[in-house]
């Protein structure tokens, strides 16, 4: 075998090995909310999952905040929507490059959710995140 289809073979069968839940929401509101998200290459939205205040939760696999095209939260009856555009901001501060995230050298993305409509976008994993038990749901 050349080594150029050596080194072929070895990056794809990397790229097939990716298992990366790479995006979190994580509320930081005052209130309990409900969202749903459209990744690029789905024609639905996701289905409709809620947190209390204080939880954060992952969203799909392989679903990285660059191919986010929608975002829907509810909070005390309010409906926030975010389009391609206005998801611009979060995609830039989470920016990667696709083989980065393919290998996993791109960290996890934290959307946090201020509360009124406000999100913003970090790599820095927020202090004291706590995760939606499902188990304990109610």
């Amino acid at each position: 075998m050349k080594p150029s289809s050596f080194l072929l073979s070895g990056i794809l069968l990397l790229l097939s090995g990716c298992d990366a839940w790479p995006t979190i929401l994580d509320n930081r509101s005052h209130h309990a909310i409900h969202f749903h998200y459209r990744e690029h290459s789905h024609e639905e939205w996701s289905a409709e999952f809620g947190l209390k205040k204080g939880e954060a939760q992952t969203l799909a696999r392989e679903h990285w905040v660059q191919d986010i095209v929608g975002l829907q939260i509810v909070e005390a009856g309010r409906r926030y929507s975010f389009d391609y555009a206005a998801m611009a901001p979060l995609r830039r501060a989470c920016s990667s490059f696709v083989l980065s995230r393919r290998l996993k050298f791109t960290p996890d993305c934290y959307l946090t959710y201020q509360g009124s409509g406000r999100v913003s976008a970090s790599y820095a994993k927020p202090a004291r995140i706590r995760f939606h038990d499902f188990g304990n749901s109610s």
